[in-house]
């Protein structure tokens, strides 16, 4: 008698380690999205989050303008990117392609 309940105890806790936690899971998933609607504006907001680019150059003047006109033709929300663009102590005309771009903030 002991072993049978031994038996079957066991077997019910492989099935739920392998198949039933999965299961139970996936049920209060289901259960979750019938009581919570989710708005498509604040699913837009979570896929498309507030970003930084950096770009650190030394010297690069030949290609600052084609990198900046690379940042500003970006596929994202204009009012959720930032551009940081850091000339580090550069000798050339770098700085000055730089700065008067709107939208850019300058370090050096």
């Amino acid at each position: 008698m002991t072993i049978n309940i031994i038996f079957w105890l066991s077997l019910l806790v492989i099935f739920y380690s392998y198949i039933g936690y999965g299961i139970l899971l996936w049920m209060i998933l289901k259960v979750k999205k019938v009581f919570k609607k989710q708005s498509k504006e604040n699913i837009t907001e979570e896929l498309e989050p507030h970003v930084t680019l950096i770009v650190a150059s030394y010297n690069e003047s030949e290609i600052l303008k084609d990198k900046i006109k690379n940042c500003y033709e970006l596929d994202y929300p204009s009012e959720k990117c930032q551009f940081y663009f850091i000339a580090d102590v550069s000798n050339d005309s770098s700085t000055d392609i730089i700065a008067p771009n709107t939208g850019i903030k300058l370090f050096y």
